[in-house]
């Protein structure tokens, strides 16, 4: 269930170290990577990288980007498993690549590691563009966050209307952000001001998700800042916009996953916490996974044994796909408490109580 608090001691390089890469190389061997017993679906990867099937490019819609002047084409890119998978549905990644809302692309080295990982175990994976106008806007304005939310909601709003030909589990799209696109999912789930579809592309369908990962992400508008210990101080930006207590405030708020490194001095690793404890606080299914000296976007510790598999946990019990179509080839896990056998639990004293048993309520659609 997403409802503790996991802490993971790292390294506060914000890179993936050649360490991390190994530790993925080492996941390609499949059922090899734990003797002779076969992969856990949706936990191990059970599809070479070389299997799957890459789009690059499509386009999903289009808006005009008041900094350029122009209507921009939204553009994604789509891993996914390859046609002798026979699922008639497959879990959705939708990643939003971060970069301060000036930068940034779809493409990025590290976002494609991770998207391939997901479409290794078994998801269909898109990493999304989006308008880039932190430098027009003012960040009081909120209007960056909320163009990128735009985009992002007619990117789900595509992953619908090709749901049936590309064979997609409406019921399980999983939206994921590190930085900027972190805030940017966080703003489409919990915060009010972001609770509108926008006019970016596929009117219609609806765009609403079944849970959000943040990677380095906040609700509070306070960022780039000289010290986070004791408290943020120095912080280039720091408007006193704040949308945590959006959190658990209207209906049909998807569960949160977030991962945040104690050193980051990018977002504060505080304003991250306060959103998790504010979803605890409102029995939001939610869980933290807490990496202790890391840095801001931390890859090379996202990258590792420590972490990627705790939260491959916390996905699989989230979106309970014990009960989605399993991948050919793995071991099914059951739902909840098994599920968590699958990793090693944290420190009894960094485990509350949950707030919220799980997260996913079966027979209940995003449609």
């Amino acid at each position: 269930m997403w409802a503790a608090l996991v802490a993971i001691a790292s390294s506060t390089k914000s890179s993936v170290s050649p360490a991390s890469k190994l530790y993925l190389a080492s996941t390609g061997s499949t059922a090899a990577s734990h003797g002779a017993a076969a992969p856990r679906c949706y936990l191990d990867p059970v599809l070479p990288t070389s299997s799957l099937t890459v789009l690059r490019d499509v386009v999903f819609g289009s808006s005009f980007n008041n900094k350029t002047g122009v209507q921009q084409t939204l553009l994604l890119d789509a891993y996914l498993p390859p046609a002798s998978d026979n699922r008639t549905k497959r879990p959705v990644l939708v990643f939003v690549h971060g970069g301060g809302f000036t930068d940034g692309d779809k493409a990025g080295e590290e976002i494609v590691h991770y998207v391939e990982e997901f479409a290794r175990r078994g998801f269909a994976a898109v990493s999304v563009n989006y308008r880039l106008t932190g430098d027009y806007w003012s960040w009081e304005s909120d209007k960056p966050a909320l163009d990128a939310v735009e985009d992002v909601r007619a990117a789900v709003r595509f992953v619908r209307s090709v749901a049936g030909e590309k064979r997609l589990d409406v019921d399980r799209i999983l939206l994921a952000g590190e930085s900027a696109g972190a805030v940017t999912s966080l703003y489409l789930g919990y915060a009010e001001v972001a609770q509108y579809e926008g006019g970016s592309g596929n009117p219609g369908w609806a765009s609403r998700v079944s849970g959000v990962v943040s990677i380095s992400g906040e609700l509070k508008q306070q960022a780039y800042c000289d010290a986070v210990v004791p408290r943020p101080t120095g912080c280039t930006i720091d408007t006193g916009v704040d949308h945590t207590d959006d959190v658990g405030s209207f209906a049909r708020q998807p569960p949160l996953l977030m991962l945040h490194g104690t050193d980051d001095l990018t977002v504060p690793y505080v304003d991250g916490k306060v959103v998790y404890e504010r979803a605890q606080a409102v029995g939001l299914g939610s869980e933290l996974i807490t990496m202790a000296g890391a840095a801001h976007v931390p890859w090379d510790t996202i990258f590792t044994e420590a972490v990627f598999p705790r939260m491959m946990v916390a996905i699989n019990d989230g979106l309970d796909l014990a009960h989605a179509q399993q991948p050919a080839g793995c071991t099914p896990l059951v739902a909840g408490p098994s599920a968590a056998a699958a990793a090693p639990p944290p420190p009894a004293a960094e485990r509350p109580k949950p707030k919220k048993l799980g997260w996913f309520s079966p027979g209940f659609s995003w449609m």
